[in-house]
């Protein structure tokens, strides 16, 4: 009998206020672009997606998260961005606070330990605020949107037909 299994991935959660403001910022900013829009519910900044994880394995992560300790830091979501090979339009910042890179690091560290196959491109931080955009569109300025990061959390991720369901199931403060 195989191992039960959840699909998980460490995040960065806006609180209510912020989404609010993300919704605002992107309304108007993403008329007019094809393609399929994240729920405001589902925004997020993803550190690092393990994927399908066995219960022994999500005990060693959850250890690891609460090893990981940073300063609280501020993230500065000021411009848009297109990935083309993912067909996605991220918001993002001009420039990522250091701290970012150190809680990547550490919570990728310990993961490591963890057996957990860790992706090795450079982070950058961003939101995906829309999928499936076949072209790379006109992207609008937008006005910053100010993001007081003071906690991480590991995050259940269940595929539907309607799209991705996420669950907070744990949080750890910085």
């Amino acid at each position: 009998m195989a191992a039960e299994t959840e699909r998980l991935f460490f995040a960065l959660w806006p609180p209510t206020e912020v989404t609010a403001l993300l919704e605002q910022q992107l309304g108007a900013a993403l008329d007019g672009i094809k393609g399929r829009r994240v729920a405001t519910e589902r925004l997020h900044v993803t550190l690092a997606f393990l994927g399908d994880t066995p219960a022994e394995q999500r005990v060693c992560v959850e250890a690891a998260a609460a090893r990981v300790h940073v300063e609280p830091f501020t993230l500065m979501l000021d411009r848009l961005g297109y990935f083309a090979r993912p067909q996605v339009v991220w918001l993002g910042n001009q420039e990522s606070p250091q701290t970012v890179g150190v809680l990547v690091g550490d919570l990728n560290a310990g993961l490591r330990g963890c057996g957990c196959a860790i992706d090795t491109r450079p982070f950058r931080t961003h939101i995906t605020v829309m999928r499936k955009v076949r072209r790379k569109p006109d992207l609008p300025a937008i006005d910053p949107v100010r993001w007081d990061i003071e906690s991480f959390v590991l995050v259940r991720s269940e595929l539907r037909p309607e799209g991705a369901h996420y669950e907070v199931v744990r949080r750890w403060a910085l």
